[in-house]
């Protein structure tokens, strides 16, 4: 038989590959633990971590514990106490059911242990150990093991050892992939109030509190989630309690439509099936469409539950679950549309939010937090936040062009959430100019301009839209199109980047004017070329296409002033134009950065901020950024979460004063960059492009040969040279010239 023939694997092998994908990582693995602690009817679920789930995670509840006759099979691939047999899905009524959680943890893991206990043997305890197939090593018994006189502790050992690539990716990302499972957690925490939650990480010899909620009969969604995001709008959601049908029904949450009462982005929406955390875009987008329709310049802050006969639903198609089918989904979604229609339509109350933001209270000496008053979530100051639930309160007035929505706008649980929305493109505005003796319509080098039925938003940046890691944002220059990649947005430090123009083969006096009015715009400077990320291909030549680069701006030679506007030069066989305002405001607009420092004003009385846990959490992780925005903080640590942050100075520029809005700015760009140790807030950036823009060479100028050729080669040193700060494009191709004969 040849080499290729087919063979059996392993059991063990199998087992290895089946479980990799269950448990892909920490968050899965919480997940896995979480769920089998609520089916098994917990009421109090207690997560610790060591070492942010390096060395061990361990999950101990208060439920029924592990009746003896199980301890042989709870942890055999294929063995549960949901279901018998497939049939059984129709009715199910737990969150786990395939019998594979523990089996393929185990398989992953070094050393997995079970304590439990009934409150029949109770103070007795007994301990399992298991092999990584899952089989029943050994067993003995304990006093006093347990916190509760019935339920059981599973501890995780080793994560990962037996998989050396992901224990590597693991341990370099541990403080990510530990944020990412606490973000988990909140899905369950949120659905399910009445269950106390507490997660704690012990690192560096201290046990530091995470997250916590209070648990009880009378705790409602709304307290946890104030508890968690703090009352930010939280405490203005109108509660949901609406059949679809004798099979449907749809109870939470969801934001009043009254401005200001919902959010800039999708970033704070749980959808639940029968308590099951789940990702269904159509239904999100639905729901944000319907809230749009009455407020559409925000998104809803929302916690949704379909409660659905389990018989229609199909809830085995990933490893996680989280993924669904719905029996008649197309007429039950349209049945949800025009329900959510009615209820906003019978809503006739506006609220109008109190703005609180001059509002503090004193700050108390700090002191140790008492171990009881365990409601906020808290994750310690050296965690290396990638987070992707964002807090951010704006201007309420600023004017921007309102972003065109991608069709799925909205995320999956908060672990994995992605904001999905992008930019429309600027309207197509024109300047007209009298330039020497004739009167052009110049469009191609113009300023973009807003819309005229601009609208009102949340203010995130000068030119921000929430836009997914993944996307890339094509702009054309001339005919021909290069995608920036938004994943990168640190500033470029190579001069060898290029751009792609289309060319011509004759030049007349109206090609010139043609390309003035044909150049698209781009729309700020942060959407500038990312000269790492163009995509050139080896053939342009042949295609048509020329490239250029920021180290040709030295070879290109002067041949003279258009309308005194705009420069033309030739590079080898081609003729470009440049814009003179534009290339010049672009030289000083770096420089001016660059060069830039700002002050500090000390305040008379700190301001004791209290922010969301989440945003805290940010700010503690990333303190060089705010400091070097001109944000000093004090930080008390030993406060409860959400209240540890004392702002003693505000940033001031010339006669420019800073407040909070511009702190929470900060949060919210360093939410959407968090590797991106540069970043300046709006207003900095607008107060230096405006210095800029007066202190360059303006249109109708007249330039000298030698003033013309170092606007060009200033060029060549800028780290992006291809447009203003306003969006105006600095140069265009024109046309290749005929050879010589």
């Amino acid at each position: 038989m040849s080499s290729s023939s087919i063979r059996n694997i392993s059991n063990a092998d199998i087992s290895k590959i089946t479980s990799a994908q269950v448990i892909i990582d920490l968050k899965s693995i919480v997940k896995e633990l979480i769920e089998n602690s609520i089916d098994a009817g917990a009421d109090k679920i207690d997560i610790s971590f060591t070492n942010y789930g390096i060395d061990s995670i361990q999950v101990q509840d208060n439920g029924k514990g592990i009746s003896q006759e199980d301890f042989e099979s709870v942890c055999l691939r294929g063995h549960t106490s949901k279901i018998e047999i497939f049939e059984d899905l129709d009715k199910l009524s737990t969150l786990g059911f395939r019998g594979e959680a523990l089996n393929s943890i185990c398989s992953m893991a070094n050393n997995v242990t079970i304590i439990t206990t009934t409150p029949a043997i109770y103070p007795k305890c007994h301990v399992l150990n298991y092999d990584q197939m899952g089989k029943l090593v050994k067993q003995t018994t304990k006093v006093g093991a347990m916190n509760y006189k019935s339920g059981s502790l599973i501890q995780i050992e080793g994560l990962f050892k037996n998989v050396p690539v992901r224990l590597k990716n693991f341990i370099k990302n541990s403080k990510r992939e530990f944020h990412k499972a606490i973000n988990f957690i909140i899905n369950y925490l949120i659905i399910f109030p009445k269950i106390k939650f507490t997660v704690h990480n012990n690192a560096n010899n201290k046990k530091n509190l995470m997250l916590s909620s209070k648990g009880g009969d009378k705790t409602t969604i709304i307290d946890n989630l104030i508890s968690v995001f703090g009352t930010n709008n939280n405490n203005h959601l109108l509660p949901l309690d609406l059949p679809i049908s004798d099979d449907i029904k749809l109870t939470g949450y969801i934001s009043s439509y009254s401005f200001g009462l919902g959010r800039s982005a999708p970033d704070r929406q749980f959808l639940y099936v029968n308590k099951r955390p789940i990702v269904f875009k159509k239904l999100s987008k639905l729901i944000n469409e319907v809230y749009k329709s009455y407020n559409h310049v925000q998104y809803p802050i929302y916690v949704i539950n379909i409660a659905i006969r389990s018989d229609l639903i199909d809830v085995n198609l990933t490893p996680d679950k989280t993924n669904i089918l719905i029996h008649n989904e197309s007429e039950i979604l349209q049945s949800i549309r025009e329900i959510l229609e009615t209820f906003f339509e019978t809503q006739d109350n506006v609220i109008i939010p109190k703005n609180e933001n001059s509002q503090f209270k004193p700050l108390s000496e700090p002191t140790k937090e008492p171990e009881k008053k365990e409601q906020k979530l808290f994750v310690d100051d050296d965690i290396d936040v990638s987070y992707e639930v964002s807090e951010y309160t704006g201007n309420a007035n600023e004017e921007v062009v309102e972003p065109k929505q991608e069709e799925d706008e909205t995320q999956p649980p908060p672990s994995n959430q992605e904001k999905e929305s992008q930019p429309s493109p600027v309207a197509s505005p024109v300047i007209k100019r009298t330039l020497g003796s004739s009167q052009s319509t110049i469009d191609a080098f113009a300023y973009p301009q807003e819309k005229e039925n601009s609208v009102t938003i949340d203010k995130h940046g000068e030119n921000f839209f929430p836009v997914s890691p993944e996307q890339n944002l094509s702009i054309g220059i001339g005919d021909q199109t290069y995608e920036e990649d938004h994943r990168s947005s640190k500033r470029s430090k190579k001069n060898n980047g290029s751009v792609l123009f289309k060319k011509k083969d004759t030049l007349s006096s109206a090609d010139v004017q043609e390309s003035l009015t044909c150049i698209p715009k781009i729309d700020d400077d942060e959407s500038s070329i990312q000269t790492d990320d163009l995509k050139i291909n080896k053939s342009l030549e042949a295609t048509g296409i020329y490239s250029i680069s920021k180290q040709d701006f030295l070879e290109m030679k002067i041949i003279g002033q258009f309308n005194l506007g705009f420069i033309l030069v030739n590079h080898q066989s081609n003729l470009f134009i440049i814009d003179q305002h534009a290339a010049d405001e672009k030289f000083n607009f770096e420089k001016l950065m660059t060069n830039f420092k700002i002050k500090h004003q000390p305040l008379m009385s700190p301001i004791n901020l209290e922010l969301n846990i989440i945003d805290e959490m940010l700010v503690l992780d990333h303190q060089q950024v705010f400091d070097n925005n001109g944000f000093k903080l004090t930080i008390y640590g030993d406060n409860p979460p959400g209240k540890k942050i004392s702002l003693i100075s505000l940033p001031t520029y010339q006669n420019t004063m800073f407040g909070l809005d511009d702190f929470h700015e900060l949060i919210n760009l360093i939410n959407e960059q968090p590797n991106n140790k540069n970043l300046k807030i709006s207003k900095i950036r607008k107060i230096l492009a405006m210095r800029a823009c007066r202190s360059s060479i303006m249109i109708g100028s007249a330039l000298s040969m030698s003033k013309m050729n170092e606007v060009v080669k200033n060029l060549s040193t800028l780290d992006k040279p291809w447009n203003c700060p306003h969006g105006r494009p600095t140069m265009r191709h024109l046309t290749e010239l005929p050879s010589s004969s």
